[in-house]
């Protein structure tokens, strides 16, 4: 059966690097990033190659020089246990370098990225002593005495469509125009790699849209030939590893077909040889894993 369930992580970490596409030449991006020898990962590691420069994109305003960010999908929530947990991240990232010190603490940052605001934990984070900021639309920092690393909440029904139209897209609630706005964003990249990440987050989209991209094939046609245009390289590679997987199966049954033919062969003549020789039918039988009818249908035949 096929899983139905959907990706939305590695659709994330695609839509980050298209927000921050104008600093690209300024950042390195590790999908998974284990923070030690054991398997803890962050869900994305942004490295800001010159630590100087500022982000352009609002979600990277923040940044330094180790930017680690944690996703959670549209039905996954964040309570304070939870928001201790990536704090707790990007302390054993700042304790994994090669030597003593070399991640400073006044270089690593923290992003939590989500779909709604989590009133409930920055109610708690404020009666506790946080303060909780808003510089930007949909962008909440949290600071304090208590506060280890620069950190914020990056709450993406919250940001302008029009300014990050790649992390708004990751929903289960998306609206006809903005299916309209994917699509036509995707379709004006021109860059291998943005067009790759474009369609990793589209094909989550529609997967996790799919009435609203069915009602846009029947109200806008248009946008019905650009979206089959963008995921023919999406739709190929799926039959390309649906083929190698058939391919696969059709060559293993073959190849088993073959030599279950062979060994019978091979058993078959061991058996006549045996007959020949007068060996008593059990043994035979013991020798050759054929059954004592089988056996005596080649005495017959001799």
């Amino acid at each position: 059966m096929e899983d139905k369930r959907i990706q939305w992580h590695p659709a994330f970490c695609s839509a980050v690097r298209l927000e921050l596409i104008e600093n690209r030449e300024d950042l390195e991006f590790y999908n998974e990033y284990n923070l030690n020898s054991k398997p803890l990962q962050a869900d994305l590691l942004v490295i800001h190659k010159q630590g100087q420069d500022e982000i352009k994109n609002t979600i990277g305003k923040l940044f330094r020089k180790h930017n680690i960010m944690e996703y959670k999908a549209p039905k996954d929530g964040i309570n304070i246990d939870s928001y201790f947990k990536t704090i707790a991240y990007a302390c054993l990232y700042k304790a994994s370098g090669k030597e003593i010190n070399e991640r400073m603490q006044k270089d690593i940052t923290l992003s939590i990225v989500q779909e709604r605001k989590p009133q409930k934990l920055f109610a708690m984070l404020r009666s506790e002593g946080y303060v909780i900021s808003n510089p930007y639309k949909g962008i909440y920092y949290v600071s304090g005495k208590y506060v280890l690393f620069p950190t914020q909440f990056i709450i993406s029904k919250e940001l302008d469509k029009g300014l990050h139209v790649w992390l708004t897209s990751l929903t289960e609630e998306m609206l006809s125009k903005d299916a309209k706005l994917l699509i036509e964003s995707t379709s004006n990249l021109s860059r291998k790699e943005d067009k790759d990440n474009a369609d990793s987050l589209l094909n989550v989209a529609i997967r996790a849209n799919e009435l609203t991209f069915a009602i846009l094939r029947r109200e806008a046609p248009e946008m019905c030939e650009a979206l089959e245009e963008l995921m023919q390289p999406v739709i190929a590679e799926k039959l390309k590893k649906k083929e190698e997987e058939v391919t696969r199966q059709v060559t293993q049954r073959v190849t088993q077909q073959v030599t279950q033919k062979v060994t019978t062969q091979v058993s078959n003549t061991i058996a006549v040889k045996l007959l020949e020789d007068n060996m008593p039918i059990e043994l035979i039988t013991k020798y050759t894993g054929l059954t004592q009818k089988e056996i005596e249908k080649l005495r017959k035949s001799i």
